[in-house]
């Protein structure tokens, strides 16, 4: 059996999408799982083990034309897209793919799926349930949602090496990817003040500035310069918590049952579908409803880092 996943999103969705993997090999552990990845997500899966091989789709016109030609020939029994909202590009892959059946939320916009999913799960749904959801087409009965992630070697060994004998530690992920969920500097250094442990600042590029200044006033803060996400992966697979604005790290948090302190806009939807899976987690929002999380009052951040004290 063959079997096509198509997310060709960012790091958070293919990281919600894992779960699929290990259910079929749960079920059906000959299956060949192929996985159709963006250039921006495939680099968290590329050397999943139970994945036999991974796609980059590139949106260039004779790629994607070399692309279908070569998944075509790989003739899939399933061909799976998770997507649950419509995608005239998801849509245009699965009616190209030559798959023998293909599963698909957007099917009811159009007739490119074989196996249209209904839209109408309920609201209080992960997205990682929603993805798994679509496994039931192929009579998988879902035991697990939680995604699963596994280390680089090389991360791994890079890691290990930065944090050297500065465990248990606590790691703060100052990148949000989006203005509305980013923290001004006089609000991450109050936090990094409230943590007894040493800390190790995960960051982009355009975030350094505000590390090396928090670094700077605080002998337990550490930057970590990470070369690639699963370095990122790996700090925060040995960390003993997170701190962290809604993003992909909240997500590696739960492959690893990371304790977890998330900053959330007050969106009651986005809270539901991309809430932290771990077994102990906060998650903090304004008082008011914003996507600003820079309105979280402070004293709250304060009382929750408390309890999570070691």
């Amino acid at each position: 059996m063959k079997i096509l996943i198509v997310q060709i999103g960012r790091y958070g969705d293919m990281i919600l999408t894992t779960p699929m993997f290990r259910e079929i090999h749960r079920v059906f552990p000959e299956a060949e799982i192929h996985v159709l990845a963006s250039h921006r997500n495939y680099h968290i899966i590329e050397h999943h083990p139970r994945i036999t091989k991974v796609w980059v789709y590139s949106k260039k016109l004779r790629s994607i034309f070399h692309l279908l030609s070569a998944l075509r020939n790989e003739k899939f029994d399933y061909w799976i897209d998770p997507k649950d909202h419509f995608s005239r590009e998801g849509s245009l892959l699965a009616a190209l793919s030559g798959a023998k059946v293909k599963i698909g939320y957007n099917g009811l916009k159009g007739r490119s799926f074989t196996q249209p999913l209904s839209m109408s799960l309920p609201d209080t749904f992960h997205q990682s349930e929603v993805n798994t959801a679509a496994l039931e087409l192929i009579g998988i009965h879902v035991e697990s949602s939680r995604p699963e992630l596994y280390p680089d070697d090389n991360s791994e060994q890079y890691v290990l090496q930065t944090i050297g004998a500065n465990a248990p530690y606590v790691v703060v992920n100052l990148s949000s990817g989006n203005k509305s969920r980013a923290l001004p500097f006089e609000m991450w250094n109050a936090i990094c003040a409230e943590i007894s442990q040493p800390v190790f600042l995960n960051c982009l590029p355009h975030d350094a500035v505000l590390a090396s200044k928090l670094e700077a006033g605080n002998s337990s803060v550490h930057c970590v310069e990470s070369r690639s996400i699963m370095d990122t992966v790996s700090l925060i697979s040995h960390a003993r918590l997170l701190i962290s604005p809604d993003t992909a790290a909240i997500h590696i948090a739960s492959a690893f049952d990371v304790s977890t302190i998330g900053f959330y806009p007050a969106i009651d939807w986005n809270y539901n579908k991309f809430r932290p899976l771990c077994a102990h987690s906060a998650v903090l929002m304004p008082d008011k409803e914003t996507e600003n999380i820079k309105d979280i009052p402070l004293y709250k951040i304060r009382a929750t880092i408390e309890l999570f004290a070691f």
